[in-house]
């Protein structure tokens, strides 16, 4: 095994954590962005059989998505 690579790999480790500390306002919404999306394709595939444009059922998602946050902010 190469022992003279483990210094390099406990700065490379330090450098992922730094970079994610420091990178957080920008991973934390792409990764929650990313868990909704595969979250909500099933619903999108299955609205895109009956309207066979992908575009317009993930637009319908969407906006029935937002037409819920709406309606439980109301009440």
């Amino acid at each position: 095994m190469m022992r003279g690579n483990r210094s390099v790999t406990v700065l490379a480790v330090i450098a992922i954590i730094f970079l994610l500390d420091q990178g957080a306002p920008f991973f934390i919404p792409l990764f929650l962005s990313l868990l909704i999306s595969y979250a909500l394709s099933p619903v999108v595939d299955a609205i895109a059989r009956v309207l066979r444009w992908r575009v317009a059922s993930a637009a319908l998602v969407v906006l029935a998505v937002l037409g819920l946050v709406g309606a439980s902010a109301w009440a």
